[in-house]
């Protein structure tokens, strides 16, 4: 269908055929949790066409969130990519996204610097930027006024912005009806496969939030949301049919020629056309003259040269993503723009009204017979070099870390990018660069807090080469404290911002807190926002646990030896404070609290007024008329068990010299395993105090002989 659809709607497409299995091609009716969904027929066609694998549990997931290397995956199966002359940096080894990461970064779809994390979901504006890439859809300054309707458009780099603001001028999206792009928040495979086919049919919408194509933030929920990495999966062939699905009509005029093998004479052309194929000799040599509005170079692999022909006219020239050198000889045009990364361009013999560059890390040389009025570096085109030996009327250097360089001269150079350097012979040279908090240092120091103290930071900034206003914001363990944000922060040598912040003194409160601090400075020359954080631990000592104890006479008070059913237990500090107050002590580290009124035992460690809890156990002491006698004793011995002709129980842990009295465990049969009489929490013995199984084993297996047991 792809094949198919590129073929008639966007003129021509002779890459190598999509299904490189036929015989294992899925039909859409093998993923149940497809059906009904609002892109049925975009996710039918993508499984036809082998962009989209279900996973082992055959589910398609068409709501689940894309990632990077998904994304990436799918537009090289578009593209039929085989290329990968260059590396995707960090990409690890042996993974199934590791090949479509080299194949990604040669066709210029994943950007040069690595920034995106391959296993990440992919934000909406990275995708309209990748897109905008993969079909040749880039332009190096389009109008972004398109963009002023959307209130997150601030959040968008340069990059992000262009692309953003053809596939809007161009009905390819729209946005969300809170009035954004969304543009941070993901995008599932349902809507990026939607968006794919909407290129490629140039069947362009107003919205890509109307009835037809919902965001799934507003759609209904049909699959998982899980999205695990199953674009190396295959599926069985299913001998269900396909449904027929009209094919709509192709229009007059096609948004954009796409090749991806060298045009043939007579082949019908748009206004825009892109060439994507791989080892590629130069197009429009043979036949007719072509008149092409806007030629994107995009191919990989060996070099591209194109030479002036006769009657050939070209608007504009741009090269986009890709890998090998291009070199354009003689008139061609008059505009140039290069809005690809990493690319190697040599102008000769050209005569251009602009030159226009927004790609990253180019290499552009400019012989000593072309002329240029206008060089245009775009912001957010960064390292890029230029050996300029021809002329140049005027040369505005927005991108950081320009470089000019060269025999020829420029007679304006008009600086605005941080950190450009010309060693190009010029008439006048202005310098309006703001390098924003590039120098800028911070150190946030947060002392020790002593108990009951209050969290206190100081951060000091060094390194500011004059004054700006930013906005400054503290963060309290990665949140920002709202009463701690100074949106007219004057930054300048030595300045200073202090946090303060009282704390709830707790017994497990945490003892470590982050402390972050953010500069935020909004560029005015580069249009870029700017952020320094820093940060530091503090360290919170607290109160020693006697002090979140109760009072002594308030315990005393409360504990009392007399069992009720609404008696209620009493808490761990009542208990420790209970057992130190009566000065209790032991030959052992241990000290045992049957308690008759909450009927527990419960077990301490330590020594005289230094007691601490390190069990509770249920139990059940004497019942009324042979209750267990209060008092303090201590363990005398244990046994294994006690046998009768009615009952066993064990083990047994012997207290009250001289007398039958004993922790046990609950009745059983007479040798065996089977309860006799479950009762617990409440008096129901002779005397004795009767316990669970894992209390009465902990005791016999722990407790010496000596240990002072006192009932209460």
């Amino acid at each position: 269908m792809l094949k198919k659809t590129l073929f008639r709607m966007l003129s021509v497409f002779c890459a190598a055929s999509l299904l490189t299995n036929p015989a294992l091609a899925a039909h859409i009716q093998d993923y149940p949790d497809a059906a009904g969904h609002w892109a049925y027929d975009a996710l039918s066609h993508a499984v036809e066409d082998e962009l989209l694998y279900g996973d082992e549990q055959g589910r398609l997931l068409p709501s689940g969130s894309l990632t990077v290397a998904q994304m990436t995956a799918i537009l090289n199966r578009v593209l039929g990519v085989s290329n990968t002359d260059r590396a995707y940096p960090g990409t690890p080894d042996g993974q199934w996204y590791s090949l479509d990461a080299a194949k990604g970064a040669s066709l210029g779809i994943l950007p040069m610097d690595g920034s995106l994390t391959l296993t990440a979901n992919a934000a909406r504006a990275e995708v309209f930027q990748a897109l905008a890439a993969a079909f040749g859809l880039e332009e190096a300054a389009p109008d972004e006024s398109v963009l002023d309707q959307f209130s997150d458009v601030s959040m968008l780099t340069p990059q992000q912005r262009r692309a953003a603001a053809v596939l809007v001028r161009d009905g390819i999206v729209s946005g969300a009806q809170d009035g954004s792009l969304q543009a941070s928040r993901g995008i599932t495979r349902a809507e990026f496969v939607s968006l794919i086919y909407r290129i490629c049919s140039g069947s362009y919408l107003p919205s890509f939030s109307d009835a037809s194509a919902p965001l799934e933030s507003e759609a209904p929920e049909t699959g998982s949301t899980d999205s695990p990495d199953t674009e190396n999966l295959e599926t069985p062939e299913s001998d269900t049919p396909i449904p027929e699905t009209p094919e709509p009509e192709p229009p007059v005029q096609p948004a954009v020629s796409f090749y991806t093998a060298m045009p043939q004479p007579g082949d019908p052309l748009a206004k825009r056309v892109v060439l994507r194929g791989e080892n590629m000799a130069a197009p429009f040599t043979e036949g007719e003259p072509v008149s092409i509005d806007r030629l994107v170079l995009a191919t990989t692999g060996s070099d591209l040269t194109m030479e002036k022909r006769s009657g050939n006219t070209f608007g504009t020239i741009a090269i986009g993503g890709g890998t090998g050198a291009v070199s354009l000889n003689g008139n061609l045009t008059s505009s140039v723009e290069v809005t690809g990364s990493g690319r190697t361009v040599s102008l000769s013999g050209m005569t251009l009204d602009t030159l226009i560059v927004s790609g990253t890390d180019n290499t552009i040389t400019i012989d000593e017979t072309t002329k240029i009025d206008t060089l245009h570096v775009q912001p957010g085109a960064s390292n890029n070099s230029f050996t300029v030996d021809g002329s140049v009327k005027t040369a505005n250097l927005h991108g950081n870390r320009t470089k000019l360089a060269g025999a020829g001269r420029a007679d304006t150079v008009e600086i605005s990018g941080k950190h450009c350097t010309t060693e190009l012979s010029s008439g006048t040279v202005t310098d309006n660069s703001d390098s924003g908090l590039d120098s800028i240092q911070m150190t946030v120091e947060a002392p020790k807090v002593a108990p009951g103290g209050q969290l206190t930071a100081t951060v000091t900034i060094t390194g500011a080469d004059k004054a700006r206003t930013c906005t400054a914001q503290w963060y309290l363990d990665g949140k920002p404290e709202e009463n701690f944000i100074n949106p007219a922060f004057e930054v300048q040598e030595g300045s200073t911002s202090s946090y303060r912040r009282t704390l709830e003194f707790t017994r497990d409160m945490p003892l470590t807190h982050t402390i972050g601090f953010v500069l935020t400075y909004q560029n005015p020359v580069t249009g870029e926002t700017e952020k320094k954080i820093a940060g530091a631990e503090a360290q919170i000592e607290n109160y020693p646990p006697s002090h979140y104890l109760p009072s002594p006479e308030e315990v005393l008070a409360k504990v009392h030896s007399t069992y009720r059913k609404d008696n209620t237990d009493y808490t761990p500090e009542e208990k420790t404070v209970f057992v130190n107050a009566k000065g209790y002590s032991s030959p052992t580290p241990y000290l045992l609290w049957v308690s008759r009124s909450a009927q527990k035992v419960n077990v301490f460690e330590g020594s005289k007024e230094n007691w601490e809890l390190i069990h509770e156990f249920d139990c059940a002491t004497g019942a009324p008329g042979s209750s267990t006698p209060v008092g303090v004793t201590y363990v005398t011995y244990k046994q294994t068990n006690w046998t009768t002709s009615s009952y066993t129980c064990r083990p047994i842990v012997r207290f009250y010299p001289n007398t039958g009295y004993a922790f046990h465990s609950r009745l059983y049969y007479p040798g065996t395993d089977k309860v006799k009489d479950p009762s617990m929490g409440f008096p129901v013995s002779h005397g004795c105090v009767r316990m669970m199984d894992e209390g009465i084993y902990w005791l016999y297996d722990n407790v010496p002989t000596k240990t002072t047991v006192v009932i209460f």
